[in-house]
């Protein structure tokens, strides 16, 4: 069947071939294509759509003020958990000895509760024990001791502090620099004194014033005279109290201070009869722009005495600080005027002056009032910073120290061993600068210089330079730090009277006393050996200057120390 189907298809493929020439047109050149530019149709497209209706709406726009102070307020410590991440050892020692014999101890012990407060307690020792050669060539025991013994405590309410605390300070020296004449009774050299201080208060730590903040504050102290005195038959003593408050408040850049004062002074034994009562008030207001801070203010100050003298003054004290930033921080020039009232207590002139012949109180207070005016500025890295200014100040009531001759034909042949207060009016110009250069990060130069010029309503010779000042440079790294200073200091002269006689006293003067020009050199090297204990070494004195703080009083020579702090 299949050979039948194959022959039939044979045979009649030639007919099928032939019938499809006939209707094919055959192509007899190559095939080239070619590309040309393509045409739009010219057929307009059906765009027909949906209908869609948008409702017609009706608006208006009310603007609206919104007032805000993009200010930063300063962050509260107490109120920062650092107690809980970073807390402090609870004890801190630092003790030390060196040559000539001398001893320093540091102790304290705190603990800190973030939620409920603080408890601190602390004892310090300071002395020097070993012989030192007078002006007349004699060695004499030059013990010069402080002991210091305290604690506070503060209780947290809230966003204020209740704290109090209470330091007893004992005081120990020497009547070295005296020499006497032979028939003369010689006064005993030692010389004591103990202060016994407390105080409590109430309030803010003044460091958010967009509150008011307020600080109430009430404070007592007593004086024990350990001193047999040598023209007196009676020890003197003091006691004293007082109460003080502070308010302040601000109000974007402005600020307002507030404060109010009053203290009461009597004296005990030799002194009963001597009383002081001060009452203070005064106010300050300042306020700041981009270029321009200022404050200002005034204090009043009423001063009453009570003794072999009633005395009763009344001061004014007006306060004005300016700072121009108009060109850059390289340029600020400043403007400050202010003042100040110290009484002549019997505490404070111990303070000054141990070496009193008896118990003395002055019946009147040294005031002061103050003006400085000048430049400051730092670079724009603050590696460098410097300050310039001159300065005018008139003083009513100046200290002068006076030395008492022995003998008022040969005043320099002898000494006493103590010292007569005076006072009296002085005006003080001074020109100063100081400057600073930190060209790394642990090295710093600075530099300081400051020339006076007296003018003294009477003349009397009053123990101050004409010029002082200071060079230094420290480095400190990781584990090192050092640092070496070179302390200048002018001639200074005090005047010598005889104390026998009625007149005047600046009518009794029979010479004076001069320290010459000194600079101390000290060097101190601390080496931090773990995280928390450290090896120190301080050298004073290098030069070996006669260094004086009183007249008549010479200091150690070349002096160092080495001791270690640590805390644990």
């Amino acid at each position: 069947m299949k050979r039948i189907l194959l022959s039939l298809v044979a045979v009649a493929a030639p007919a099928l071939l032939m019938a499809q020439v006939t209707k094919q047109v055959e192509v007899t050149k190559p095939y080239e294509p070619m590309l040309e530019p393509a045409e739009k149709l010219s057929i307009a497209p059906d765009m027909t759509d949906t209908t869609q209706l948008r409702p017609e709406i009706d608006y208006t726009i009310t603007p609206l003020m919104l007032q805000t102070t993009l200010a930063t307020r300063p962050i509260r410590p107490a109120q920062l958990s650092y107690w809980e991440f970073n807390r402090p050892r609870p004890f801190y020692l630092k003790a030390g000895a060196g040559l000539p014999l001398q001893t320093e101890v540091d102790l304290h012990a705190a603990t800190q509760s973030p939620a409920t407060g603080y408890a601190l307690g602390y004892l310090h020792h300071a002395g020097r024990f070993a012989k030192i050669e007078n002006d007349f060539g004699q060695k004499k025991g030059a013990t010069r001791m402080q002991n210091r013994v305290g604690g506070a405590a503060g209780y947290y309410l809230g966003r204020h502090l209740l704290e109090g605390g209470v330091d007893y300070t004992h005081h120990l020296c020497h009547r070295y620099g005296a020499h006497y004449p032979e028939e003369m009774i010689i006064p005993k050299d030692a010389v004591g004194y103990s202060n016994l201080d407390a105080v409590v208060r109430l309030g803010d730590d003044f460091q958010d014033l967009s509150r008011l903040n307020f600080d109430l504050r009430f404070d007592g102290a007593l004086l024990f005279d350990h001193t047999k005195p040598v023209a007196a038959t009676e020890k003197g003593g003091q006691r004293q109290g007082g109460m003080a408050l502070r308010l302040a408040r601000q109000w974007g850049d402005h600020r307002l201070r507030l404060g109010a004062s009053y203290r009461i002074l009597q004296g005990a034994k030799q002194l009963d009869a001597t009383k002081q009562q001060l009452l203070e008030v005064g106010m300050r207001y300042g306020t700041s722009t981009d270029h321009f801070r200022y404050e200002v203010g005034l204090d009043y100050l009423s001063d009453r005495f009570d003794g072999a003298r009633d005395n009763s003054e009344h001061h004014l004290f007006p306060y004005a600080r300016f700072e121009f930033d108009l060109i850059s921080d390289a340029v600020k020039p400043f403007v400050e005027i202010d003042g100040s009232c110290e009484t002549n207590d019997y505490r404070r002139l111990l303070a000054l002056n141990p070496l009193l012949e008896a118990p003395v109180w002055l019946d009147r207070s040294t005031a002061s009032w103050n003006a400085r005016g000048g430049l400051t500025g730092h670079s724009k890295n603050n590696r460098f910073y410097y300050r310039a200014y001159a300065a005018a100040t008139l003083v009513d009531n100046q200290r002068y120290w006076l030395l008492p001759a022995l003998d008022a034909a040969a005043p320099k042949e002898y000494a006493a061993g103590w010292l007569t207060p005076y006072l009296s009016g002085q005006t003080t110009f001074s020109l100063g600068g100081e400057v600073e250069y930190r060209p790394l990060s642990s090295l710093l130069f600075d530099a300081e210089v400051a020339f006076h010029a007296y003018k003294d309503d009477v003349k009397i010779e009053h123990g101050r330079p004409s010029m002082e000042g200071s060079v230094g440079v420290r480095y400190e790294c990781r584990t090192i730090r050092c640092g070496a200073r070179a302390d200048f200091l002018g001639e200074r002269s005090w005047s010598i009277f005889d104390p026998a006689g009625d007149t005047l006293i600046y009518e009794r003067l029979v010479g004076s006393y001069d320290a010459p020009f000194t600079v101390d050199l000290s060097l101190d090297f601390e080496w931090l050996m773990r995280a928390h204990t450290a090896l120190y070494l301080k050298a004073n004195n290098l030069l070996s200057h006669d260094l004086y703080r009183l007249p008549t009083m010479p200091e150690y020579g070349a002096n160092v120390m080495v001791g270690v702090r640590m805390a644990f």
